[in-house]
């Protein structure tokens, strides 16, 4: 029932459900907060932008116990029922962006409704190791932004790519 009437935009790699409050990123710088380690060794806190964007696990870092994230991405990692989940979300209201990708079960999209979030669904086909943050970067394009920062993107350093070691 998630998709029932909603306005869809189809782009050649995916499509999005175009709610209303997606326009107000048109134009604006929005920085995406990842969980790799470059969010917890520089300034992003201080870096200009518009929106602050982020994904997944950021509510177990204390950084975000009283920063607000306008939107957020979550996996099927993430249980709705956490309580620290609740009380970010219940404080904050961020939309909520469900990849239609990923399965979950009922009980927590109805979770997710009961605690009056402002979820949108979408898909791209970025199938990459780099985790959450290269999606949340081509949506903030596909949203129009004028800028899209990031900070903390999963990845391997560059002695693992030349020695083909994908380690921690």
């Amino acid at each position: 029932t998630i998709l029932t009437g909603a306005p869809f935009k189809l782009y050649d790699d995916g499509y999005y459900e175009n709610i209303r409050d997606l326009a107000k990123y048109n134009d604006k710088t929005i920085l995406v907060v990842g969980g790799g380690p470059t969010t917890n060794l520089v300034d992003w806190e201080s870096h200009p932008h518009d929106y602050l964007w982020t994904c997944n696990h950021f509510f177990l870092s204390p950084k975000f116990k009283d920063i607000e994230s306008s939107l957020i991405y979550v996996n099927n990692e993430i249980n709705p029922h956490d309580e620290r989940f609740q009380s970010y979300v219940q404080r904050h209201h961020p939309l909520v962006g469900l990849d239609t990708s990923i399965s979950r079960q009922e009980v927590q999209l109805q979770t997710l409704k009961n605690l009056g979030c402002n979820t949108f669904v979408f898909s791209q086909r970025i199938f990459l190791t780099s985790g959450t943050l290269p999606k949340l970067i081509a949506f903030g394009t596909l949203l129009q932004a004028k800028e899209v920062c990031f900070v903390g993107m999963d990845g391997w350093s560059r002695a693992q790519l030349d020695s083909f070691d994908s380690g921690d």
